[in-house]
């Protein structure tokens, strides 16, 4: 009958490992990255994220405030002279910002990081191997 023989099947399988490895490395580099982004971009000394792992996927998140978290909790009161503060009656809200919370240049960096780690973890091994 047909017998098919297929040499350098050994060096392709190799190059799948490898590429495999890579992608579950990916997991861990992108929620590390987001930290590394939130310390030396946004200034954060403690970076605030969340992260869920499942079997086959990672979600990473992080939150971010306009101004001061505590601005938006009951009770917080910023130091003002009483004479330059007229009383407002009724409820009180945060404080109203007209910048964008997160601002173009710090988009674009993580954007930067991101394009950068994903480009390189996913790089098809060289022929080589």
């Amino acid at each position: 009958m047909f017998s098919v023989e297929i040499d350098g099947l050994e060096s392709l399988l190799g190059k799948f490992k490898i590429y495999s490895d890579n992608l579950v490395q990916l997991r861990t580099d992108v929620p590390d990255e987001l930290v590394m982004w939130q310390r030396e971009d946004m200034k954060r000394r403690y970076p605030n994220m969340t992260v869920n792992q499942r079997v086959d996927e990672t979600e990473a998140a992080t939150s971010i405030w306009p101004t001061s978290r505590r601005a938006y909790e009951t009770g917080y009161r910023r130091y003002v002279p009483r004479l330059a503060q007229p009383r407002r009656p009724g409820p009180r809200r945060g404080p109203q910002v007209k910048t964008p919370i997160l601002r173009d240049e710090l988009l674009a960096k993580l954007w930067d990081r991101m394009d950068r780690l994903a480009t390189e973890q996913t790089k098809w091994p060289s022929t080589s191997t």
